[in-house]
């Protein structure tokens, strides 16, 4: 019964933490390797990345649109966020292949509080 009691309150308190980080969206451009006798191909893309902090590894998650082809592409992945530049590495599972993605999102500084980033 003690060790029923302990992990209840385990896994009540993880549930309970709030989360530290806040997501944000990215946009930009993403290339396409080639895969499978494909050509490379170059799409625009919207993702959500999972923190909103510069210069910090992100999760991602989003779609592409290849002009060229007229597809469309969901991808996950990874990333690192520079000043207002994310740079993602994910892959794409409608299309089957990896791509790179570099945009622009509105990030904040780790080390200045929110409100004197925003007045800047």
């Amino acid at each position: 019964m003690k060790k029923f009691l302990m992990s209840t309150a385990i896994v009540g308190s993880l549930a309970a933490t709030p989360a530290l980080a806040d997501p944000t969206v990215m946009i930009g451009l993403s290339w396409a390797f080639g895969a499978g006798g494909q050509a490379g191909q170059l799409g625009i893309s919207g993702r959500i990345l999972s923190d909103d902090k510069r210069d910090e590894w992100v999760g991602s998650i989003g779609g592409t649109y290849y002009p060229g082809s007229g597809e469309f592409g969901v991808d996950v992945g990874f990333g690192y966020t520079f000043s207002n530049t994310p740079m993602t590495f994910s892959y794409d599972f409608v299309n089957s292949r990896a791509q790179i993605g570099l945009g622009w999102a509105d990030l904040t500084d780790p080390d200045t509080p929110e409100v004197i980033d925003y007045l800047r």
